[in-house]
């Protein structure tokens, strides 16, 4: 289990409470499961391009921060590594920039596209993303990327979302994960753990913003697979 947070330090101090809901899922996965350990805690810039060239199969990765959304490009992630000139005589640096696989946005920091995933990132067999950002999953084509290079289920976000709705969302889905469905005498499976987590949390973030947007959600991709995924 691995978390990400390439803006912890930047958001204003009525979040603090609940920055640290990932690192908390994180904890509560690495005591409920003999077979996850939470090895990575990493923050601001600590997250990189070769964080995510190095994600491998059988990770739980819990991604919390700023991202986008490109018309061209489809959802981007941004990571705590600012752009450097100076790298574009690097051939790699060079190609990812004017592929459009990397791309500067705020406070001249990179973010990565699907096109990143599709060339650097190697087999994700097994893996589970939640990836806590605005517009992470209004459409597609970022996790998408993801499950074509094996991933099991990816949770991302339909538009720009309240912070605190998202992060919210982000650890009880984990909490319910983390417990028995009666049901089946098993763990909850992601798809009914995202439906409660909707059910006492809302289906969108409406309680939760001065600007509520009622198509801001987190959607699960990856169909039978990642409907019945549970750790």
């Amino acid at each position: 289990v691995y978390t990400f947070q390439p803006f912890y330090e930047s958001y204003p101090a009525s979040i603090d409470p609940y920055l640290d809901f990932p690192d908390k899922a994180a904890q509560l996965l690495h005591a409920t499961f003999d077979n996850c350990s939470w090895n990575g805690n990493n923050d601001e810039n600590a997250v990189t391009l070769d964080s995510v060239r190095a994600f491998e199969p059988n990770e739980i990765i819990l991604w919390h921060g700023h991202g986008g959304y490109d018309e061209n490009l489809g959802p981007f992630l941004v990571t705590g590594q600012r752009y450097d000139r100076d790298r574009m005589l690097e051939r790699e640096y060079f190609e990812d920039v004017v592929n459009d696989r990397v791309i500067s946005v705020m406070d001249n920091r990179l973010a990565f596209t699907a096109a990143f995933v599709d060339e650097h990132c190697g087999s994700l067999d097994g893996s589970f993303f939640y990836l806590g950002s605005c517009s992470s999953g209004r459409d597609s084509r970022l996790a998408d990327a993801f499950l074509r290079k094996g991933a099991t289920a990816v949770v991302a976000n339909t538009d720009t979302i309240s912070t605190i709705y998202n992060l919210c969302m982000q650890y009880q889905t984990v909490e319910y994960m983390c417990q028995i469905d009666p049901a089946t005498a098993n763990a909850y499976t992601l798809e009914k753990a995202l439906a409660l987590s909707m059910e006492k949390l809302g289906e969108n973030d409406y309680r939760f913003s001065l600007e509520p947007n009622p198509d801001a959600h987190p959607e699960m991709f990856g169909g039978y697979d990642a409907a019945n995924y549970s750790v």
